[in-house]
Order: C-alpha cells, then sequence, then structure tokens
C-alpha cells in the first residue's frame, strides 16, 4: 500500500472504496478511514475487485465492479468506543485540531468527526497543449468539518430473507480559502510571432456545504431485494477576487521580476512591448439546492439463471447565482481605456427522472445474456440575463465605486445587455437498449456488448437576434468488451469501450458573446460529432510465498473528429476569439510498471521499484488571418522512475525514496520550440514506537524542479 497525490495505490491500482467489517464508511471519503482508524485496532486488510449489487445478487458478471479495500477490525474492540483527539501547531497560522469516535457491534455502528484545519498549499503546474504555461500557488485554507454516521442492521445474514442494512450519513462543512496565483502563458501565434501574457490572482472564497443521504438496503424475500437512497445537498458559496493580467509582444522578463508592477507603474520599458492590460474585480455569490430520491428493486426469477432489475430515480437541483464584475483595459495601440462594469443574476433549474429495466437469462452454466431499456428525461432551463452598468455613464464608469453598487428600479432594466443575455430551455429524452453476453467460470471473466442509445433534444434559445427552437434526434452505439484471465497468481484483464459524443446544440448555433471584451467566444454551425476510443491491458502477479509482486497497466486513447477550438487572436489589441472546431489526431498512450521485492527471508526490507512512461498530443488551431488557419499540435513526451527501499520490524519502519519526472514538449507551429521539465526527488521516512504506545514519526523531503521561469 501506499499515498501517491490523496489516492491509495494497492500494486498500482486506485483503492475506490474502503469498507469495514464489509460495510461502508464515510463513503467515498477515504481520508476519514486512513487518519482516523488506528493499526491496533485493525484484524485483517483484504483487497479485492467488489462486483456491482447486481452481480452479487444475480450471480451474471456484467464487467462493472470495483477495487476496495475492506479493513476488519478486532474483535475485542466490539461494543467499545474507538476514537482519537489530534492537535497540531505551526508557524503562519497553520493548525489541526479535531477528534473522532466510533463505537461499533454485530448490528450497530456509530461515527462521529469533528475536524478544524488550515493549511498553506503550494502548487507548480506545467504544459497545457496550445497555450503552454507554467504558474505557482499559494495560500491560506481554513476548513471545519463535522461528519456523523449510522449504520445498522437487524442482524440477519445480507442474503437472507428480511435482511435490512440502514446507513444514514450527515456532514456539514465550511471552506474558507485564500489563494494567490502568478501564472504566464506562451501562445504560438505564427511561425515568428510569439505572444506572452502574465497574470496574477488573489482570490478568497467561503464554501458551506451541508449534505445528508440515508440508504435502505432491503432483503424484502427470499428473491426481491431492494435499495433505496434519498440524498439531500446544499451547497452555499461566496467569492471575491482581483486579477491583473497583461499581455506582450516580446519577452517582459528582464533584469526585475516585478513586470506587473512596472506594467501598472508605466515603465518605459513595458510601455513599448506591452499590448494591452486589464485590472479585474469581481464578487459572486451561489446558493443551490439539490434532492434525489431512487430505488433499484432486483426480482431473481430463478436463482442464478433468470432475474428482473427495476430502477426509478427523481432528481432536482436548484442555483441562485449572482455575479458583479468590474474592469477596466487599456489597448495600447490607441491608449484608450475601456471600463466593464456588469451585473449578472443567473438562475439555473434542472429535473430529470430515470427509470429502467433489466432481464438476465442463463443459457449454461458459464453462459448469460443481459438485456436492458432505459429512460431518461432532463429538462433544464437557464436564465442568465446581464445587465450593462456602464453604459449609464457617470459614476457608473468610474472604478473607484464599490463592484457591488447597484442602480435603483427601472434604471437597472434599461442597461439590459440583449446581445449577451441568454434565456434557455432544454428537454432531452434519451433511450438507451443493452444487449451483453457474459461468461463465466473459475478461470474466465468475458463480457462484451452494445449499447444502443436513440436521444431527441428539443432547445428553445433566445439571444440578442436568435430566438429559436431546435429539435435533433440523434442514434449511437457504445460497444464495450470486457476479458479478465485467471491463474494461480496471475491474472490480466482488458477492457475496451467507444463512445460517440455529440456537440452541444449551444455551441452549433451562429452566436458571438463578447462579454468579456479580452475573450470573445462563438459557436460554429459546422461542427460534427467525435468519437473516442479507450482500452487498457492490465496484468498482476503476485506471489505470497516470497511476497514478490508485479504490476502493469497500459491505457490508449484516441479521438476521432474531437472538439477542439480555434484562436482567433488581434495582434494589436490582444483579443482572442475562440471557436469550436473538429480535429483529428487527439491522443495518449501511457504504460506504467510497479513491483515489490522482498530481500530478506524474515520479510524485514522491501524494494519496490516504478518505472513509467506516456505519450500525448494535442491539436487546436490559430486564426493567421482572415482567409488562412494554422493547425497547432503540441506532443509531449513523459516518463519516470522511483524506487523506496523499506525496513519493518514490529513497529518500526525506516524508508528511503528517490524518483524522476520529466517532461519533453514540442510544437509544430514553431519548429524551435522545445521545452524540457522535469522534477527529482529524495526523501526519507522514520517511524518506530516508545513505550506507552508513544509513536514517533519523521520526514526528509528533498526536490528539484525545473520548468518555466516564474517570477516570485
Amino acid at each position: 500500500m501506499e499515498i501517491k497525490a490523496n489516492e491509495l495505490i494497492w500494486q498500482g491500482k486506485s483503492i475506490d472504496r474502503i469498507l469495514v467489517n464489509g460495510q461502508d464508511f464515510f463513503g467515498k471519503d477515504k481520508s476519514i478511514a486512513l487518519d482516523n482508524l488506528t493499526y491496533d485496532a485493525i484484524d485483517k486488510v483484504k483487497v479485492y475487485e467488489k462486483e456491482n449489487e447486481f452481480t452479487e445478487k444475480t450471480g451474471i458478471a456484467d464487467g462493472d465492479k470495483k477495487t476496495v479495500m475492506d479493513v476488519s477490525l478486532k474483535d475485542k474492540h466490539k461494543a467499545r468506543f474507538i476514537g482519537n483527539v489530534h492537535a497540531a501547531g505551526g508557524t503562519k497560522e497553520q493548525y489541526r485540531l479535531g477528534g473522532f469516535i466510533t463505537r461499533f457491534t454485530d448490528r450497530l455502528r456509530t461515527s462521529v468527526l469533528a475536524e478544524a484545519a488550515s493549511q498553506m498549499p503550494t502548487m507548480i503546474d506545467m504544459g497545457n497543449g496550445r497555450t503552454l504555461g507554467s504558474g505557482v500557488q499559494t495560500g491560506k485554507n481554513h476548513n471545519q468539518q463535522y461528519v456523523g454516521e449510522i449504520v445498522w442492521n437487524n442482524g440477519r445474514l445480507s442474503n437472507s430473507k428480511g435482511s435490512v442494512n440502514l446507513n444514514t450519513f450527515v456532514k456539514y462543512a465550511v471552506y474558507d480559502k485564500y489563494n494567490e496565483s502568478v501564472r504566464s502563458e506562451e501562445l504560438f501565434v505564427t511561425l515568428d510571432n510569439v505572444v506572452f501574457s502574465l497574470s496574477q490572482l488573489k482570490e478568497s472564497n467561503v464554501w458551506r456545504e451541508l449534505n445528508s443521504k440515508m440508504n435502505l438496503k432491503w432483503q424484502m424475500t427470499e428473491k426481491i431485494y431492494g435499495n433505496f437512497n434519498i440524498i439531500f445537498n446544499n451547497i452555499w458559496l461566496d467569492t471575491e477576487s482581483h486579477r491583473r493580467i497583461a499581455s506582450f509582444s516580446n519577452t517582459p522578463y528582464g533584469e526585475s521580476d516585478a513586470v506587473l508592477d512596472n506594467v501598472w507603474n508605466n515603465s518605459p520599458d513595458m510601455e513599448s512591448i506591452t499590448i494591452h492590460r486589464n485590472r479585474q474585480r469581481s464578487e459572486s455569490s451561489q446558493d443551490s439546492n439539490n434532492i434525489q430520491i431512487d430505488a433499484t428493486i432486483i426480482q431473481d426469477l430463478l436463482q442464478n439463471k433468470r432475474s428482473l432489475t427495476w430502477y426509478g430515480g427523481f432528481q432536482r437541483t436548484e442555483k441562485d447565482n449572482s455575479y458583479y464584475n468590474l474592469s477596466d483595459i487599456l489597448y495600447y495601440d490607441r491608449y484608450k481605456t475601456e471600463v466593464n462594469r456588469q451585473y449578472i443574476p443567473q438562475d439555473e433549474l434542472r429535473t430529470w427522472y430515470n427509470a429502467s429495466v433489466r432481464y438476465t437469462e442463463t443459457f449454461s452454466r458459464d453462459l448469460s445474456l443481459i438485456a436492458g431499456y432505459s429512460f431518461l428525461h432532463i429538462y433544464d432551463n437557464n436564465n442568465r440575463p446581464l445587465y450593462q452598468l456602464d453604459s449609464l455613464g457617470g459614476e457608473w464608469a468610474n472604478t473607484e465605486i464599490p463592484v457591488w453598487s447597484m442602480p435603483d428600479g427601472d434604471l437597472l432594466q434599461s442597461v439590459l445587455n440583449i446581445r449577451n443575455s441568454v434565456y434557455s430551455k432544454r428537454f432531452q429524452y434519451n433511450h438507451a437498449v443493452e444487449l451483453k453476453l457474459s461468461f463465466r467460470n473459475k478461470v474466465w471473466t468475458a463480457v462484451a456488448g452494445i449499447v444502443l442509445r436513440p436521444e431527441q433534444t428539443r432547445l428553445e434559445y433566445q439571444r440578442e437576434k436568435i430566438d429559436t427552437s431546435i429539435v435533433r434526434n440523434l442514434f449511437y452505439p457504445s460497444p464495450t468488451v470486457y476479458i479478465k484471465r485467471f491463474f494461480v497468481n496471475f491474472n490480466f484483464d482488458v477492457n475496451y469501450s467507444a463512445v460517440e459524443k455529440y456537440p452541444d446544440p449551444i455551441n452549433m448555433l451562429d452566436y458571438v458573446d463578447d462579454s468579456d471584451p479580452l475573450n470573445v467566444s462563438r459557436g460554429n454551425p459546422d461542427l460534427k460529432p467525435s468519437w473516442t476510443h479507450n482500452s487498457s491491458v492490465n496484468l498482476r502477479y503476485y506471489n505470497p510465498e516470497n511476497e514478490f509482486s508485479i504490476n502493469n497497466s497500459l491505457r490508449f486513447s484516441v479521438a476521432s473528429q474531437g472538439i477542439s477550438s480555434m484562436l482567433t487572436y488581434n495582434s494589436a489589441t490582444g483579443v482572442r476569439t475562440t471557436t469550436p472546431k473538429n480535429v483529428d489526431g487527439n491522443y495518449s498512450i501511457n504504460n506504467s510498471t510497479n513491483t515489490n521485492i522482498r530481500l530478506d527471508k524474515k520479510g524485514y526490507l522491501f524494494l519496490s521499484p516504478a518505472i513509467s512512461v506516456g505519450h500525448q498530443r494535442y491539436h487546436n488551431f490559430v486564426q493567421l488571418d482572415m482567409n488562412r488557419s494554422a493547425e497547432s499540435a503540441t506532443s509531449v513526451l513523459r516518463g519516470g522512475i522511483s524506487s523506496r527501499l523499506t525496513y519493518r520490524k514490529a513497529n518500526t519502519q525506516l524508508t528511503l525514496y528517490g524518483g524522476w519526472n520529466g517532461e519533453n514538449l514540442n510544437n509544430n507551429v514553431d519548429a524551435d520550440f522545445k521545452e524540457f521539465h522535469y522534477n527529482f526527488s529524495l526523501g526519507s521516512e522514520q517511524m518506530f514506537e516508545l513505550p506507552l504506545s508513544i509513536c514517533v514519526y519523521s520526514e526528509i523531503d528533498l526536490s528539484w524542479n525545473r520548468g518555466y521561469a516564474i517570477p516570485p
């Protein structure tokens, strides 16, 4: 086991969920179990691929499964409270304070978590396709969360008649975050023209979230099983941001690192190469409520041979958004200043109904047919009026008055920006017919099938001169193949799926959105559907006698007629116009290998080397002039190698680790452009136990990064 990027990894595979005594433990939040279950309470740990409820109840595999870690607690801890209180400290307001307590018996588990924490994150990112760039982000995040979970069963075996399992979950959390980030970008416009952009963002937000869920699993009769859910979520978000942006016709980096300060101080050196500068201040709030009710009934008509599965669900989401924005732009080619003050109250409503039925028939001991039909109806109502307050002139074009200032009554209605206000209703009707063949015995599992999807979408859309009603009827298949082979200590599996994706009807309308004067977007009536093919091959070997294991995973994805974007750039003003466009040639291929080697007979010393390699290619378009466009293709070759040497004996563990990751970028628009980034790390971890059950843990971590030059 190891943790990488906040993911729990076993033999190269991510753990989807952590179970405790076979039951869900705080859903998808694996951190609660990892941080609060003490090692001395654990009896054993099992990792396996857990079948979904359909396969568990019918015995017929459909290829849908998740990798879980099932933690069994020691019997001596039953009917006892297990918990902890933790506190931490540090500099620059870093702190952590909280507690966790749980009590479980054969029939009841109650768990409560309360925690307050502060952290200072630091992030470095690298290239990302058409606009190659990098950034540094730091911030202060203050988090509070209060979580409670009760799991109860009536004491009967899960598959026996009358078995009931009830799970209730409630979480209330507050996230108060402040982040500062700096980002630079290089945009390849022509073979001899590279545009440099630099942005600085200071943002704070408060996020309050209330989640609750009640799940009931009921084996109603020997042949009828039900799963019922009621879910409610409320999210309230308040955000305030300050941003400074500038674009340059040549590299702005020189003797001084305070590039943006020099721009706003009207430095002569900066003025000669600056295309535009933009200062933005914004405040926004969002209140969102969501309720979901669904039920699944599995009826076993003939044990392990014939079954019916029924599903019905309802969901409703309401969002109330308010957005205030003020920006002032200076175009250096004409020394013209433009003030843009906007107020956008946006209401969103989504309602969906879903129903399905699935029939299975077993032809022989190992071969089964799965046939199903499902229906989904979605209704979306989105109203986004945009009020252009600066058009009132006078004080409303003054950048000194508060962002949230609003005119009274009819005066507000007089500045409605019809060009960029949007009112839309969407009615979507999805049908799906599923046909699968499933073969399963002690050695082989194979599933092959196809899903046929007729779909109708009706869009009512209003925007300036566009007042249209569109009806679109689609039909597209989605084939899937899953094969798995078991050996004594070795198994492999192969997955393949293909998905056809149609463009959003809104992106196919002939509209222009210039609500952000520097970043204009427009639709493309000529968009076509895209196909994405995904496949993977996984091989795993594990020998329990010498604890040797090896895992290899190969993943490949390719898209035809993928939906990308075409960028039209005005070199005089720095205005960018993006239009969705179909493009071929986007693909990615990645291979990773992880091993674990025991170096001594007693099992104290282990070596765990790993290697990965991958290649990715992105395609976009850059408009050179009114009649010509160039295809911009960025190729990224990635690779990495790492190793861990670990000594474990009783409650003592010593680990040495090291690793290197690198990526090489090339862009065809600029033949001379070649960027190479890498990260190299070395470190050690030490853990040992003192008397009185005092555990001492220490870590040393050293890292070296090479990427883009970023000012401090």
